[in-house]
């Protein structure tokens, strides 16, 4: 029997050590992808570029840009008992002068009434960074709107009259 040990087996042995210490991956890890942060400074810087581009789409009743913005389950509801859905729906709904009032219950053009909620002072909801409603008090206006942010973007999430 030869007492030398080949420097082929060597090398193999070396391989086989240097595997053991290796990290793993078990499968857990390979299924799940992590959830967005929720970053509150994130959020923030995102809500300081997103809302006067909302804004500005509002008053150009730039609707391509609004259905970018609204969330796959916006609702929006009217002086009536029903609670209504969609993005499509919505954006005819807005165009009826007939569909909003304003604060003394005259007929309103939807732009417009959207325009003034929206320059009113907003804020966090319930003290949720990552959830804004304009106007931030309820006694400065009929209607509110609702904003999230969501895996990493804010997005339009609900508009309704204020409740009485």
């Amino acid at each position: 029997m030869n007492k030398h040990i080949s420097p082929m087996l060597l090398a193999v042995a070396a391989l086989c050590v240097a595997f053991l210490f290796l990290p793993t991956t078990t499968q857990s890890q390979t299924r799940r992808r992590p959830a967005p942060a929720r970053n509150a400074a994130a959020a923030s810087a995102a809500w300081q570029q997103f809302f006067p581009r909302f804004v500005a789409a509002v008053k150009a009743k730039d609707k391509e840009f609004l259905r970018t913005v609204m969330s796959r389950d916006f609702k929006f509801t009217y002086d009536g008992p029903e609670e209504l859905s969609g993005t499509a729906a919505f954006l005819r709904y807005i165009d009826n002068p007939k569909n909003f009032e304003d604060d003394n219950g005259k007929p309103r053009d939807g732009w417009k009434v959207l325009e003034f909620v929206l320059s009113k002072k907003g804020g966090p909801y319930d003290g949720d960074k990552f959830k804004y409603q304009y106007p931030f008090r309820a006694e400065t206006g009929k209607y509110v709107s609702f904003f999230e942010f969501r895996n990493g973007k804010w997005l339009w999430t609900y508009f309704m009259p204020m409740m009485s």
